[in-house]
């Protein structure tokens, strides 16, 4: 998400900017009445916005599906708080998995970090992630690194199914070099505090059920709202 007024800063219109709630339309009246909804209360909190043309165009949002624990257990990445989140999360993962005598079935689940999501922003993540232990990580807890892994899992056939077969290959090839696991044909159904729970289509057809433990997982699925005029 970019700040709106970097964007206006560089207009030569002008252009005011309001950082509310729209909680009401009067088209007859043409306006639109607004709520502020910062933690920083000031003595007006709601007012009116007089308008000739509106435009409706509210962005988009994480999609779940509606799948059972999905918003309360994964991370998002639309906002930098959320980057923000993901990495504290990763540190203390990596500071679990180290702490003295920890199990080791324990220490697999922490490092095994699970991106859904095939699509550009799943597969760029996926591949970050992996630099950022490698180039990072890995020099602060060397004795357990070899058991980071990263799985990225996707609903259908093949990763970034809206390009070109051979930029395809090239990702799979490149993630498997990298020894990131690709899950496609695989469709989360629950998500726990601790694993992921997907049907798998088989090579020849058939589905199972699979469980995925993970210490950190990052849901890359957005829905988009419907974008529209009315004069």
């Amino acid at each position: 998400m970019e700040p709106v007024r970097q964007i206006l800063r560089h207009k030569n219109a002008a252009v005011k900017f309001y950082e509310a709630e729209a909680t009401k339309i009067d088209y007859e009246k043409k306006i639109v009445k607004i709520s502020d909804n910062s933690d920083i209360k000031g003595t007006i909190n709601e007012t009116e916005v007089p308008y000739d043309m509106l435009v409706i165009g509210v962005g988009a949002e994480n999609a779940t599906f509606g799948i059972p624990g999905v918003r309360e257990n994964s991370c998002f990445l639309k906002e930098i708080r959320d980057a923000q989140a993901i990495r504290t999360k990763i540190m203390d993962c990596v500071e679990t998995a180290a702490f003295k005598d920890q199990d080791s079935s324990e220490i697999d689940r922490l490092l095994h970090m699970v991106v859904v999501g095939g699509g550009p922003t799943g597969v760029e993540f996926a591949g970050e992630l992996r630099d950022f232990f490698d180039e990072d990580i890995k020099k602060l807890i060397p004795e357990i690194s070899p058991r980071f892994k990263v799985t990225l899992i996707e609903a259908l056939p093949t990763v970034l199914p809206m390009f070109s077969k051979q930029l395809i290959d090239y990702t799979e090839s490149t993630f498997k070099e990298e020894h990131i696991e690709i899950k496609t044909k695989t469709m989360v159904k629950r998500v726990t505090d601790k694993t992921v729970e997907a049907e798998a289509t088989n090579p020849d057809g058939t589905k199972s059920m699979i469980t995925i433990p993970y210490g950190l997982l990052v849901w890359l699925l957005a829905m988009h709202s419907v974008h529209w005029l009315r004069i």
